[in-house]
């Protein structure tokens, strides 16, 4: 009988919600400011709907929960499983479509339709734990001696680069499940136990706290070309509230 394979290794880096949807809006508005000031001003809003661009962060925030909105992910999603529901020997997406549709480009929506949607990271946990759990049999249970781990995702906040130990909690686990599926390929046992110890040395080398003296600088986002788009006190308390009533972890 043949064995299944331990599953890829996946890693979620996650950051707080309020400041990741805040950094976005700031990039993403920039950028609409830079298309602008080079003539772009017309908007597809057969695309995007009337509401795009949303008019403040608030308003994204609405917007992002939209029945349009929500319809256009559930249409994305309806779109990829209908590529990988019938495989074949091809290429499923080459063959039966060689380019997504203008709708689905680059978010469906547009790239504004991510606020309140890219900080919901146990949603989108969830949905790949879904998948992996179809392939790969049950969630793989937490090892007394490596953590953290949820269901086949691994969970490490973006905070942990600036400080040794914790980063180097969150790369033991990583790099021993990789070594498992490594090992799983064929290779020796012993060469296997070898090469973690020697991994689990190079990792405590590393995530000594003399190399950590500076903290790893998030990008908080430039200064908005357009002011009257800066998020207001109100504004982030209304984000803050959001992500936490969405909390299910």
């Amino acid at each position: 009988e043949e064995c299944i394979p331990p599953p890829p290794s996946l890693v979620a880096c996650v950051r707080n919600p309020v400041d990741q949807a805040v950094s976005w809006w700031k990039y993403e508005n920039n950028a609409c400011s830079w298309g602008e000031s080079m003539g772009l001003t017309e908007w597809n809003t057969s695309l995007r709907s009337n509401d795009y661009p949303p008019k403040s962060i608030g308003d994204a925030l609405k917007f992002s929960q939209s029945r349009f909105i929500r319809k256009a992910y559930a249409d994305a999603e309806h779109l990829a499983k209908t590529l990988i529901t019938h495989q074949t020997s091809y290429n499923p997406f080459y063959y039966r479509m060689k380019r997504l549709p203008n709708w689905a480009i680059t978010w469906p929506g547009g790239q504004l339709s991510t606020i309140g949607r890219s900080g919901k990271y146990s949603g989108s946990i969830d949905r790949y734990n879904n998948v992996f759990s179809t392939m790969f049999g049950e969630k793989v249970e937490d090892s007394l001696e490596r953590k953290p781990r949820e269901g086949f995702v691994h969970i490490v906040p973006i905070e942990n680069q600036s400080r040794g130990l914790l980063l180097k909690g969150a790369l033991h686990p990583i790099f021993a499940d990789c070594m498992a599926r490594s090992a799983h390929r064929g290779s020796k046992q012993s060469d296997y136990a070898d090469l973690m110890a020697s991994i689990d040395c190079a990792i405590d080398n590393v995530c000594t706290e003399d190399n950590f003296n500076t903290s790893s600088r998030r990008n908080s986002g430039r200064s908005l070309a357009n002011m009257d788009l800066e998020p207001s006190s109100s504004d982030l308390d209304e984000l803050a509230k959001y992500f936490e009533s969405n909390k299910t972890r």
